[in-house]
C-alpha cells in the first residue's frame, strides 16, 4: 500500500493506522513523505479530538481542505510545525463492517483530492481491509489454539511443545534447563468465599506477575492446569532457578486483591524445581519430578519452594 498509494494518487505523505484489539487506540505501522519518521510507529488515543479519531468514529471517507482559522490536530498535538504548510487530505477507513484501519493521503496543494482519488483509495481500502480482517481471523485463531483464554499464557498443550523444543535446544547446546510447576495454595477456599469471578481475577492476576517475572522472550509461562502454572527457564541452573523462584514466591504473597466485599485478599504459592539432565533425561521424567517437590512443598506448609 505504502508502494502503490503514492504512485496512484499525488500526495505528500501518506499514513496507514491499524486499531488496537480494545478499541481505544491505533497504532500508525506505516509512513511515507514529509516528516514520515515522525508519525511512524506512534500510538494514538481514538478517545482524543482529532481528524483520525474522528474518522475511526464515523467509519466514513472525509476529504476536505485544513482550516486557515485554527490548527487541526491529525494525529497528536505535537505535529511538526511545518505541518501548517499542508492545504488538504483524505482519510478513507480500512475495513468491512467496522473501521479496523486508516489510510490518511495528505497534500501541500488545496483540492488535491477529486471524486477520482476518492474512489480509487476507497476501492484500495476495500481490498485491504478484507486482507486485514483474514489475517486478524487466523491471527486469533492460532493464539486461542496456543493460549489459555483467561490468562493469555500459553495453553498445557503448548507448554508441552515448547519444553520438548527446550530441550532438544538444550541437548544441543549442553545448556541447563529447568523446569518450575507452582500453584496457588488454597485457591478453592478462594473460590468458596468470594465467588468464582473474584477466583479468576485472582488466576489474572498471578498469571500476569509470572510472566512478567521471567526473561522475556527467553523463558516461557503457562497455564498448567486449574490454579497450577509451569515456567520453563532456559540456560539457567539450580541456583538461578532457586533465586527465580524465590522471588516469585515472596512477590506474589505482597500482592493484594479487592475482594467484592471491599476486604484485602492476599494468596501465597508453592513451588516445585526439577532441572532438566540433573533430576531427569525425558520430559515426562522431568514434569513428573518438578510436580513432586511442587507436591512435597504443599505437605512442607505451603508458600514455599522445593527441589526434587
Amino acid at each position: 500500500m505504502t508502494e502503490i498509494i503514492p504512485f496512484a494518487i499525488a500526495c505528500d505523505r501518506l499514513t496507514i493506522s491499524i486499531r488496537s484489539e480494545d478499541g481505544k487506540n491505533a497504532s500508525i505501522l506505516r509512513a511515507w513523505g514529509n516528516n514520515a519518521e515522525f508519525f511512524k510507529n506512534r500510538q494514538f488515543s481514538l478517545k482524543d479530538k482529532n481528524l483520525a479519531a474522528l474518522t475511526y468514529a464515523k467509519n466514513l471517507c472525509l476529504s476536505r481542505n485544513y482550516s486557515k482559522e485554527y490548527k487541526e490536530i491529525k494525529y497528536f498535538d505535537d505535529e511538526p510545525r511545518d505541518d501548517e504548510e499542508f492545504n488538504s487530505f483524505l482519510a478513507v477507513p480500512v475495513g468491512v463492517d467496522e473501521c479496523k484501519g486508516l489510510i490518511l493521503v495528505e497534500s501541500l496543494k488545496r483540492n488535491a483530492f477529486g471524486d477520482s482519488c476518492k474512489e480509487l483509495l476507497s476501492r484500495i481500502a476495500t481490498s485491504a481491509g478484507l486482507a486485514i480482517e483474514k489475517i486478524m481471523i487466523f491471527e486469533k485463531a492460532r493464539e486461542l489454539a496456543t493460549h489459555d483464554g483467561l490468562t493469555g499464557l500459553y495453553n498445557h498443550r503448548q507448554f508441552q511443545q515448547i519444553l520438548k523444543d527446550e530441550i532438544t535446544r538444550a541437548l544441543r547446546y549442553n545448556d541447563p534447563l529447568t523446569l518450575i510447576i507452582c500453584d496457588i495454595d488454597y485457591f478453592k477456599k478462594v473460590n468458596d468465599t468470594w465467588g468464582h469471578q473474584f477466583g479468576d481475577t485472582v488466576l489474572k492476576g498471578v498469571a500476569s506477575h509470572l510472566n512478567e517475572s521471567i526473561r522475556q522472550g527467553v523463558d516461557t509461562a503457562s497455564r498448567y492446569g486449574g490454579e497450577e502454572f509451569a515456567l520453563v527457564l532456559v540456560k539457567t541452573d539450580l541456583e538461578g532457578a532457586i533465586e527465580t523462584a524465590e522471588r516469585i514466591r515472596s512477590q506474589i504473597h505482597q500482592i493484594t486483591f479487592k475482594a467484592p466485599s471491599g476486604e484485602d485478599v492476599h494468596v501465597s504459592m508453592s513451588l516445585g524445581i526439577a532441572v532438566y539432565r540433573q533430576h531427569a533425561r525425558h520430559i515426562d521424567e522431568l514434569i513428573k519430578k518438578a510436580d513432586k517437590a511442587l507436591y512435597r512443598a504443599k505437605e512442607n506448609g505451603r508458600n514455599r519452594v522445593e527441589v526434587f
